[in-house]
């Protein structure tokens, strides 16, 4: 019996199955085209668009020059890499790393809430910026950036620089920072912060950071602080005429030991600060019948018209055995072409005891005249024309405790009488006789003078501020303006 072969598969089945296999490859083939296709066409940007999408850390510069090609950098500022930044408007400048260039303001995105950048500068190998821009107190109050360090503080050319660093609080809570004195290294959206020229409440400082999340690496800090140690104070000189118009008033710094003050005018219309005079350890700053007097760091008395520039010793000190050549004019003060002042030993200094002599200045015949010696005051606040007395005192303070001691030179006896001495602190209530006395003293200065902190120059007068706004919101040194006409 021979053996059952197997069954063979019908031809019509096996044409079917090959038409099946074709029909499903033509079918994915059509399909990978049709997705290949889309996706090329929603890949290809419309003409005259760009196709930059908003992530953190895209370098700003290469998203705002795409899409802002005409970017220009401000008129007014402008620095190759390597070379000095002045900035006129704030009176400095600074040097520039070779690394570092300057870029236009709108291309760069500040971090959270800091705005109204003036200038800035980039790294050009890390990317990290350098920005001087408004930069309010209330940012680091701990609601928008937390402190990340301790303040460290060092000194250039007359100013303290203190570098501050925080983080913006809505990715780190105080809990999960511990503040530091050492340097170390940056946390995503850290930024380093340092106030220039100091402000009272809306300041402008210097801003270190990178854009969005980026790290600033350790070699911009350190660059960071190089320039920043290179600040100098820079002003142009003022050309003051008859026809000016605008504010006068005193700066000072202290520079390798010297007390420099700097007379400043800012103009009405330019706004910007330039130099009268410059003084080394000037002091007693007084105007008087549209001059300015002062003590100079000679310890004699000077004039200076601020409109001429023409500067005057106001007289020779008196000729005298009792006269030593290291002794100075401590303090001065006038009242109708009287000028009363306090010579001898240097005493302005804290705790220092003071031995001097009293003279009396005639401005009108030039002649120097001897009152009373070894007082113990070194200030002289006031003229009493109706008693004839001029008010003289000693005083000093520390930790909210102060002490005095109070004298007349009475011109009907020529003598000085002793009116008050005693201490008190901040809780202690005033006895009724110094009371009376510091209230009467302040009555006759009102009638006599004014302490202000800037004067206005209009044609040939210094008068009284024209504006209840500072022309600056840094320190300034005090005048005492003489109301009482000679």
């Amino acid at each position: 019996m021979e053996p059952e072969q197997g069954k063979k598969i019908p031809i019509r089945l096996i044409i079917i199955l090959l038409i099946l296999i074709i029909v499903l490859l033509v079918t994915l083939i059509f399909v990978n085209l049709s997705v290949v296709s889309v996706s090329v066409i929603r890949s290809e940007p419309a003409k005259d668009t760009f196709a930059i999408q908003p992530v953190l850390n895209v370098n700003p510069i290469v998203r705002s020059l795409r899409n802002e090609p005409n970017a220009h950098l401000p008129f007014d500022v402008g620095v190759a890499s390597g070379e000095k930044l002045s900035y006129p408007h704030d009176n400095f400048y600074f040097n520039v790393l070779p690394s570092w260039t300057q870029i236009a303001t709108s291309t760069i995105v500040l971090p959270y809430k800091i705005t109204n950048p003036l200038f800035a500068i980039t790294n050009k190998d890390s990317g990290c910026f350098i920005a001087y821009t408004e930069f309010p107190k209330q940012l680091n109050n701990g609601d928008i950036y937390n402190q990340t360090r301790y303040s460290y503080q060092f000194y250039n050319t007359g100013d303290t620089i203190s570098v501050n660093r925080g983080v913006d609080s809505r990715y780190f809570s105080p809990n999960d920072l511990k503040l530091t004195q050492d340097r170390t290294p940056y946390l995503p959206y850290e930024i380093a912060y340092s106030y220039y020229p100091y402000k009272n409440v809306f300041s402008t400082a210097f801003v270190l950071f990178m854009p969005g999340d980026g790290i600033v690496p350790e070699r911009c800090d350190e660059d960071f602080v190089s320039m920043l140690s290179s600040l100098t104070r820079h002003y142009d000189s003022a050309t003051v005429t008859s026809s000016s118009q605008g504010d006068l008033f005193i700066k000072t710094e202290y520079n390798n030991g010297k007390i420099i003050s700097r007379l400043l005018f800012k103009d009405i219309d330019t706004k910007i600060a330039k130099g009268v005079k410059e003084f080394e350890n000037g002091s007693s700053f007084t105007v008087y019948d549209n001059k300015l007097f002062y003590i100079n760091s000679n310890g004699l008395i000077f004039s200076l018209d601020p409109i001429s520039k023409q500067e005057e010793k106001v007289f020779d000190l008196p000729s005298s055995n009792q006269l030593m050549t290291d002794n100075k004019i401590n303090d001065f003060y006038i009242y109708k072409n009287r000028l009363f002042y306090l010579y001898g030993p240097p005493c302005l200094d804290y705790l220092a005891k003071c031995n001097l002599q009293l003279y009396e200045y005639d401005m009108t015949a030039k002649k120097s005249s001897f009152l009373a010696g070894d007082l113990v005051d070194r200030s002289i606040l006031a003229y009493d024309k109706k008693e004839n007395r001029l008010h003289l005192m000693y005083g000093d303070g520390d930790g909210g405790c102060g002490w005095w001691h109070n004298h007349v030179y009475d011109f009907s006896i020529g003598k000085v009488v002793e009116l008050d001495k005693g201490s008190s602190c901040d809780d202690d209530p005033d006895s009724p006789v110094h009371e009376l006395l510091i209230n009467k003293i302040r009555n006759l200065q009102n009638t006599q003078m004014k302490n202000l902190e800037w004067l206005h120059i209009s044609g040939n007068n210094l008068l009284l501020p024209q504006s209840e706004i500072p022309p600056s919101n840094e320190s300034l040194s005090s005048f005492r303006y003489i109301t009482s006409s000679p």
